[in-house]
């Protein structure tokens, strides 16, 4: 599953150029930070990366514009996985001043991996314990608010919310501030 999702969002980053303008410049913007779960059972801080590839969709009448974001957050044992479509809102009228502040909210597909130690009973006596490794995926969104610094540097924050139970009880949501490179 994590190898179909990655060759998916590969495809579409692939395919975005062809379906773009001439004239329309692609933007991608590169991300890394610190993802803090919820629940602790993902640990009180890690790593969280991100893409996020700017669609230049000239016939949507909203203020800001429209990005495909892959994000990863979590670390080797318990992490979670999006793709989403995310719309961005900003003032247009002063996108030219630095900083410029921008908000958004985005809906895609989340998958989260959790591995955990469990005591099975036939050998309960002598304490052994046998991991356990789940994935588990579905819908879900996330809120984002972020900073353009200069005209490449970017300050964000998401919040990140997969819509499905977690595995063993642990929830995937939790928030992420990252900085990223626009090129």
């Amino acid at each position: 599953m994590k190898k179909r999702l990655i060759l998916s969002a590969v495809a579409l980053l692939a395919a975005l150029p062809m379906a773009q303008a001439a004239y329309t410049p692609l933007s991608i913007t590169g991300r890394a930070g610190a993802y803090r779960p919820n629940d602790e059972d993902f640990g009180k801080t890690n790593l969280a990366l991100g893409l996020d590839v700017k669609l230049n969709i000239t016939a949507v009448p909203v203020l800001g514009g429209q990005t495909v974001s892959l994000d990863y957050m979590g670390k080797n044992d318990a992490n979670l996985m999006g793709v989403t479509l995310v719309q961005r809102f900003g003032v247009p009228v002063v996108s030219f001043v630095k900083p410029s502040p921008y908000f958004g909210l985005g809906i895609g597909y989340y998958r989260q991996h959790f591995k955990y130690s469990v005591v099975p009973p036939a050998v309960a006596y002598n304490g052994s314990t046998v991991s356990v490794s789940k994935n588990k995926s579905g819908a879900g969104g996330k809120v984002v608010a972020g900073v353009v610094l200069t005209k490449d540097l970017v300050v964000e924050a998401n919040y990140h919310l997969p819509f499905f139970k977690g595995i063993n009880g642990a929830k995937a949501d939790g928030f992420t501030v990252t900085a990223g490179f626009r090129y």
